[in-house]
């Protein structure tokens, strides 16, 4: 028996990304094609593994795929904190009498601090909520749902969720030990442990923790990149962990939006309404410092500082204000030479993301790092030209040079000539798109899966 840990997105509350849109991609190829597994989340606080049956998880994956947008939390916690501001304004002001506004410049600078302590308030209130429910549910006759989990022979237990958050692997460990039963799981990225100042936070203890603990655990790893898979096995081996079983499997593409689904769509947000009209490049991702979307402002800056702004196209961000961009932000809001030329979205629906796939010259892509590089191949399933990162594992994702270009991510001055050339030439830009149209093969997640689950 295959047993699926869906614990991340049994206790997600916000839109799917990333690695939670993967777990749900695992759970409907499980619903759909594999009668042998069933369904499992861990509770933390009572160290125990329940049952969760098929009908609670068609619920789940209804409720979350329903979620359209990416950043609807984050949205509502900034409205939220921004609503907290004008209050505390009026106290500093007639209050404190700050009017030199020292005490609001200081707390405008640590915004990010304030919506992070908000969502993590509001997780830990939920999860003590979870605590409190769980026995009870556990115990009721006429749901039958959530019954304790213990693992047998030969059974096979897979997860591919946020496990350094929502797992004890020392727990798991034990219960293998005794039971015997195989464990496997997925490794995105030691990001973390290699690159710290590119995360939020010192986390890096936590994940060298977690990877040693899973070295211990897991009897097969499936890691998302050959670059992946070399990353974690060298550090298995500097941390003397055992090194287990590895192996390739490729992310699948995301489903496609064809135009037949596209034609009555109409746009919500105005703004994009009037700018796809006009030509523009792409760049989907949270912006963060690791996504590097500081290269392509400075390469749009100096190509206007030389004079080529009327022939440059419109610059298109899409993604959520994420760490370490603080100055950046505030570089695209204020600097006057690209006012009109660099836009931010972060509340868009799925639809509206494949109308600006499909209606974009081409999509950037510099990530200083990365597991994989979805954005990319989001770009290629939709038939469009891609300046992607030649760092990591982003040339895995698609290395044929007539249909995609890798830069340094580093190199400026590169960034800045391919930037202008593809913005300039657009038969060059049409002559990529017919061969990624021939050459590039889009990747279910059907066999994704079907490797996973064999």
């Amino acid at each position: 028996m295959n047993w699926l840990d869906i614990t991340t997105s049994y206790n997600w509350s916000r839109p799917p990304v990333g690695i939670v849109r993967v777990e749900l991609e695992a759970i409907n190829y499980s619903l759909n094609h594999r009668k042998n597994t069933k369904f499992c989340i861990f509770n933390k606080k009572l160290n125990k593994f329940y049952e969760i049956k098929k009908d609670e998880v068609r619920m789940i994956v209804d409720s979350l795929s329903h979620m359209q947008t990416q950043s609807i939390i984050h949205n509502n916690t900034s409205r939220k904190y921004h609503k907290f501001v004008f209050f505390l304004r009026l106290f500093l002001f007639y209050i404190l009498r700050d009017k030199e506004k020292k005490i609001e410049v200081r707390l405008k600078k640590y915004k990010p601090l304030i919506i992070n302590i908000y969502i993590n308030s509001k997780r830990f209130l939920k999860s003590l909520v979870s605590f409190v429910k769980l026995p009870f549910n556990c115990l009721s006759k006429k749901k039958n749902l959530n019954t304790e989990i213990f693992f047998k022979k030969n059974d096979t237990y897979i997860s591919m969720g946020l496990d350094w958050d929502n797992k004890d692997l020392k727990y798991l460990y034990d219960i293998k030990k005794k039971n015997k039963f195989n464990v496997k799981f997925f490794c995105y990225d030691i990001i973390p442990i290699l690159y710290p100042h590119l995360c939020s936070g010192n986390v890096s203890p936590i994940f060298i923790d977690y990877y040693i603990n899973l070295a211990h655990v897991s009897d097969h790893v499936y890691c998302i990149s050959a670059n992946t898979r070399k990353d974690l096995v060298k550090f298995w081996r500097s941390s003397n962990a055992p090194i287990k079983s590895t192996s390739i499997v490729r992310l699948g593409d995301t489903e496609i939006i064809h135009d037949s689904a596209l034609t009555n769509f109409q746009l919500q947000n105005l703004n994009i309404n009037h700018l796809i009209n006009f030509d523009f490049i792409l760049l989907v991702s949270t912006i963060e410092r690791r996504k590097n979307h500081e290269i392509i402002y400075r390469a749009y800056v100096r190509l206007i500082d030389k004079g080529y702004k009327d022939v440059l196209p419109n610059l298109i961000f899409i993604g959520m204000h994420g760490w370490g961009v603080n100055d950046l932000m505030d570089d695209l809001k204020y600097d006057p030479r690209i006012r009109d030329k660099i836009y931010i979205f972060n509340n868009i629906s799925d639809y509206e993301l494949a109308i600006l796939y499909k209606k974009c010259l081409f999509t950037v892509y510099p990530s200083l790092y990365e597991g994989w590089g979805l954005p990319v191949a989001e770009s290629l399933s939709y038939g469009k030209f891609c300046l992607a990162s030649s760092s990591s594992s982003v040339p895995e994702i698609f290395s044929n040079k007539e249909c995609i270009d890798f830069i340094d991510p580093w190199d400026l001055y590169s960034w800045e000539k391919a930037i202008l050339f593809f913005s300039t030439n657009k038969k060059e830009l049409y002559k990529k798109e017919k061969m990624i149209k021939k050459h590039f093969k889009i990747t279910s997640w059907k066999t994704t899966f079907e490797k996973v689950f064999k």
